[in-house]
């Protein structure tokens, strides 16, 4: 399990990036990916506050998450709704800086160094109606970064 949330003490890092979803209360909330570490993202998993996501139509252990190099491994973990990457639902997924993936109603992007303040909306790697949403939200993102 990771050391949870970035706060401005916390060494910069690898993290996934709440983007967009049902929270909005929750835009720019981080979940720290340490390398070597398999991290469990699920609906109550606290990493991301003491109430997790939150997002009822994320599993309670959706995805496990592991640094390899520059890529986030992502393994769906059987869940009900899947993870979706540019609109099609995957069992894995490997992520690179800026691209997102779809849990539930979230949206998490990956950055693999967390630390600038600032998440460019042309980092983030796709196409169509979902992905565009996304990209409006990456600067609320880097507000409450």
């Amino acid at each position: 399990m990771s050391s949870g949330k970035n706060s401005e003490t916390d060494a910069p890092g690898a993290a996934l990036i709440i983007a967009y979803g049902l929270h909005h209360d929750r835009f720019g909330d981080r979940l720290a990916i340490q390398s070597g570490v398999k991290t469990i993202v699920g609906r109550r998993v606290p990493d991301f506050g003491s109430e997790g996501i939150g997002d009822t139509r994320i599993s309670s252990r959706h995805v496990e998450v592991q640094l390899d190099g520059d890529e986030l491994a992502v393994d769906d973990l059987q869940s009900k709704n899947g993870v979706l990457f540019n609109e099609r639902r995957l069992s894995k997924v490997r992520l690179l800086d800026g691209q997102a993936m779809q849990i539930g109603s979230t949206f998490l992007v990956f950055r693999r160094d967390a630390s600038p303040t600032r998440v460019e909306g042309g980092m983030l790697i796709g196409s169509g109606t979902a992905i565009n949403r996304t990209r409006d939200r990456i600067g609320t993102v880097a507000g409450k970064a």
